[in-house]
């Protein structure tokens, strides 16, 4: 051997021959104590003795989906992380199936890394519409066409061949993504892979999603996922998502993009687990929000079956030439020269050294390093290029000092190259180039056996170099590090931690105190009933998923359940509707409003403001104390044919709305559909904040007399101007988008699968609700209307159904818009056919509209204009019902009536035409009369003998307003759309 040095060598434990007879320590180096009961302080003893692996999790285990976009045969230490926790999960109880990437044109390939995963691992390798993706499709096609010509070899790439074809494809498809400014073309992949996990989450339920990037196309993936299932979701976040490595100022476009996906994140993810605690005090000091308990760290670490499997049967041979080597990825401040500039002067400062000082450069260079260091290379220097794991283990392993640079920015700063930890357990010493201060430097220096000076001081990493050398070459070989400290860096140990991460984002948390202050579990609400918080509960989601708490309350004697889902828990609630109005698909909105305050939800309503709209609404606001946020963006025609400005109308009002997103922040968004041109953006945006989204349609009625139904889009078209976008389509524009579709019938449900193509399985039956509390029969209110309209009242008006027909003349009320469909003309001939069989009726009539001087001109042809009463709009609607002795409802479509369940709730005897709306809520000669037809004698047949018949009114009212009880309260209806909101499957 060179220079009369004897080299020292040694095999591990296991092997063919034995530790070189004794175990070794190096010159002048004393023998680490043995830790943690160890065998031997030695390097070889110790690597071959892995420690015991125990979770804390009390339990624990389950089915996880891994999404990591790169993954074995991938190359690269980004893929270790997700292929270890393949690896050992499934020892602590967890299963793991794996949602991949369909191509593999990455820079690195590995296939070796496939030995180490477990026989029975389920990689899921989803196609999506990435350049490669592309490419490979006309690939595949192509040598489907030529599957029976002769097969050339791997690798041919002859002109014209399928492989050349796809090779160009894929160039031209990158160059293309690159100048839309998708990048590298990753997120096209999203759609494809939300799509296949929800597949498999159907067939066989997951317990769990982890996301692991970057590519932080899998954090985008998981979101998806998360709220589209309702799983609780644990983000692994290698890397700080807004990056400064690569020179880049971080204020563009990306960095916008990047800070968004963050705030999701940090917003959505039941844990986020990072790879250091510099990132963990950095986001947890942004994002007050989260807790230490749910945002943590665990390291990357190093895997002894790598190191055993890499040396296994060779001898661990320590050259007499003091070698560095450089392993990893050179780019951005990652400069090679840090490294061969200080070699060169130590060379110039030690001739002697000439032949016995080289650096071994095993990794990537970026273009702008390869071209120079071409041409620049010294001979000392070899570029090995991408080695696979194994052989870059051997390689360090046998090598004199390992080198990793870490440059100082805010990014190195707040993680840990993941090679670090497989250097440190190599019988190898380590120069690290890090910024002093950070957790990397520290790391290396209390693992011993390292020189750590900062990349960008020259003058110190040269006298590093100097000492490193000159302490090698004079024979110490071995480094002394205490190796049992570095078992907790072990993958199984890690694996472990992140067992219990997992299990502690699946397990029921403390329940948040919904009635903080009170100091008591429940407390009377203005329903007069008591709301009460029961003891937390495991309860299986419709995916089958142990992942929330159930919250149970109890109003009237009735339980309304409140999901507790850690962590897409509701309680903040935002409600988009048309301008308000005195319509039901109004108080709707406002009654849902109230029943979210009592239970202390924060409520925010988004609307845009029209000429014409009742003073109710602003008043019920105010008395409701919640927050209204008009918007200033105009009606506009078509999304796709708009002028330049009605453009500008749609950017304000999509400003205007995200705005009230980024502002109020709401955990899910309930949007009134009211068939308004504007609403279909408003899913999407929701979406791309990440926020669930339900769709609400008011009314899908077949017998619209004002839709047609166009043959070519198979739905309806609003208005005469063929240049408007059938509503049909918006409404599959918005449902595409939408976490749910919410119909007021299953009828409804049937048409919108069969004329807009809406997927039955998002679709959910959630009629509106009345507020109880506020709808009930009032005395007070009806003295008071019936002299304000100048009509006699019964003789017991305590009573709802005093005879109205033997004590005065019976009075008939209807609400609604005064608009042709609504069936308003169709009463009046009612009543006009009642007065000529001398029965005694009058006609009151609650609301406004273009067809009300049309209307009245009928009343005065039937000759009953003394009975037929316009209200106008009526700010106190429960007043109204009571003043009534029957309500009738004569819309010719509806496909729920809300003020039927009002009226029922006031205890009113209804009378409804046979629609969809009045069908579900109408039990004939029970809570009232539903018609054979829109005849209006049937109609007067009816209303004549409910006036004949006071006890039979009496009855039916009664029966009215359990049925509302039992089956149309608001609060059951925030209860369904809750459940909406966390619906196990969404259209991708």
């Amino acid at each position: 051997m060179s220079c009369g040095l004897e080299v020292p060598i040694f095999r591990l434990p296991g092997t063919a021959k034995p530790l070189n007879e004794r175990p070794w320590t190096p010159e002048g180096a004393s023998e680490p104590a043995p830790v943690g009961g160890s065998p031997s302080g030695t390097w070889g003893e110790w690597i071959a003795h892995a420690p015991a692996v125990t979770t804390s999790g009390g339990g624990g285990g389950g089915r996880a989906l891994l999404i990591s976009y790169t993954f074995p045969p991938t190359g690269g230490s980004g893929v270790q992380r997700a292929a270890k926790l393949v690896k050992y999960l499934p020892a602590v109880g967890w299963q793991v199936e794996v949602l991949a990437a369909g191509h593999q044109r990455f820079p690195w390939s590995d296939p070796s890394l496939m030995a180490d995963l477990p026989t029975d691992t389920r990689v899921h390798r989803v196609r999506g519409l990435e350049p490669a993706c592309l490419a490979g499709r006309i690939g595949d096609f192509l040598r489907w066409l030529r599957r029976d010509e002769p097969k050339p070899g791997a690798g041919h790439t002859a002109a014209w061949s399928p492989a050349w074809i796809e090779e160009r494809f894929f160039w031209r498809f990158a160059r293309w993504a690159e100048r839309l400014g998708l990048g590298d073309g990753s997120s096209l992949w999203i759609a494809a892979a939300v799509r296949a996990a929800l597949a498999r989450h159907r067939t066989t339920p997951f317990d769990v999603i982890v996301s692991t990037g970057p590519p932080v196309v899998a954090h985008q993936v998981a979101l998806r996922i998360a709220h589209a299932t309702g799983l609780p979701w644990v983000a692994d976040v290698r890397d700080p998502f807004v990056s400064d490595f690569d020179w880049a100022s971080g204020n563009g476009h990306h960095a916008q993009i990047m800070r968004r996906l963050e705030r999701q994140v940090m917003r959505r993810a039941a844990m986020v687990v990072t790879t250091c605690e510099a990132l963990v005090e950095d986001l947890l000091a942004r994002y007050p929000h989260r807790t230490p308990q749910d945002v943590r760290a665990i390291t990357n670490g190093f895997d002894r079956d790598d190191v055993q499997t890499a040396l296994a049967g060779q001898y661990v041979n320590k050259p007499s030439e003091c070698v560095f080597v450089a392993a990893g990825a050179f780019y951005g401040r990652r400069e090679l020269s840090r490294i061969v500039e200080p070699i060169s002067r130590v060379l110039a400062k030690h001739p002697q050294w000439q032949g016995r000082l080289r650096l071994v450069v095993a990794g990537t260079l970026d273009a702008k390093q390869q071209r120079y260091w071409k041409e620049a290379k010294p001979s000392w220097m070899r570029l090995a290029g991408y080695l696979d794991h194994a052989a870059v283990i051997r390689l360090i392993a046998e090598s004199a000092c390992s080198v990793v640079l870490v440059p100082d920015c805010r990014h190195t700063r707040q993680c840990i190259p993941g090679k670090l930890f497989e250097l440190l357990a190599l019988p190898t010493h380590l120069l690290m180039l890090a910024p002093p201060q950070t957790e990397t430097a520290a790391l290396a220096s209390n693992a011993g056996a390292s020189a750590v000076v900062p990349m960008e001081d020259p003058h110190q990493v040269e006298n590093a170099i100097e000492r490193i050398a000159a302490n090698y070459l004079s024979g110490n070989h071995w480094p002394t590090r205490p190796w049992p400290r570095l078992d907790a860096y072990d993958r199984q140990t890690l694996a472990a931690q992140f067992a219990d991460t997992l299990t502690n984002a699946v397990s029921p948390k403390g329940v948040r105190n919904l009635f903080a202050g009170t100091g008591k579990s429940g407390r009377t609400t203005p329903l007069g009933g008591c709301v009460e918080m029961r003891p937390a509960k495991r309860f299986l989601t419709p995916s089958g998923s142990k992942n929330g708490l159930r919250m149970i309350f109890q109003v009237n004697n009735r339980e309304f359940i409140h999901l507790k889902n850690h962590p897409d828990t509701i309680f903040r609630l935002a409600f988009v509707s048309d301008a308000p109005g005195f319509g039901g698909a109004e108080r709707y909105i406002l009654a849902m409003i109230r029943a979210a305050q009592r239970r202390d939800m924060q409520a925010h309503l988004h609307w845009a403001p029209q000429k014409v709209s009742g003073t109710f609404f602003e008043a019920a606001a105010a008395q409701l104390a919640l927050t209204a946020q008009p918007s200033d963006a105009k009606r506009f025609l078509t999304p796709f044919l708009a002028t330049p400005e009605q453009t500008r109308s749609l950017r304000g009002m999509i400003r205007a709305f995200r705005q009230m997103l980024a502002t109020h922040r709401p955990d899910g968004v309930v949007i009134n559909a009211c068939g308004r041109p504007r609403f279909w953006l408003y899913p999407w945006l929701a979406r791309w904040a990440g926020i669930p989204v339900v769709w609400v349609h008011q009314m899908v009625e077949a017998r619209d007399h004002r839709r047609q139904r166009p043959q070519w889009f198979g739905g309806r078209m609003e208005g005469l101007q063929s240049w408007r976008v059938p509503q049909a389509l918006r409404h599959r524009l918005a449902a595409a988008a939408a976490t749910a579709v919410i119909v007021l019938n299953e009828e409804d449900g049937r048409r919108i699968t069969r004329w807009q193509g809406v997927n039955p399985t998002h679709i959910h039956v959630v009629p509106h609700g009345v507020d109880l509390h506020e709808f009930r029969f009032s005395p007070a209110g009806r003295q008071t209307l019936r002299r304000q309209w100048s009509l006699p009242d019964s003789a017991n008006t305590d009573s709802p159904n005093t005879g109205a027909a033997n004590a005065a003349p019976a009075v008939i009320g209807t609400a609604g818009r005064l608009v042709a469909g609504k069936g308003i003309d169709l009463l009046i001939e009612a009543v006009g056919i009642l007065r000529q069989r001398r029965v005694p009726c009058s006609l009151v009539i609650a609301g406004d509209g273009p067809d009300r001087a049309d209307m009245a001109n009928l009343a005065q042809q039937r000759g009953i204009t003394d009975a037929v009463h316009f209200a106008g709009f009526v700010d106190d609607m429960p007043a109204f019902y009571s003043a009534l002795d029957i309500f009738a409802l004569c819309s010719l479509t509806e496909s729920f009536g809300l003020a039927l369940a009002e009226a029922m709730a006031c205890e009113r005897p209804v009378v409804g035409t046979p629609t969809d709306g009045a069908a579900r809520q109408i039990i004939p000669g029970h809570n009232g009369c539903l018609l054979p037809s829109f005849a209006p004698t049937d109609l007067a047949d009816a209303l004549e003998k409910l006036i004949r018949d006071p006890q039979r009114c009496r009855r039916m009212g009664q029966a009215g307003r359990q049925t509302v009880t039992d089956h149309f309260s608001i609060d059951l209806t925030l209860d369904r759309t809750l459940r909406a909101l966390r619906a196990p499957t969404r259209r991708t």
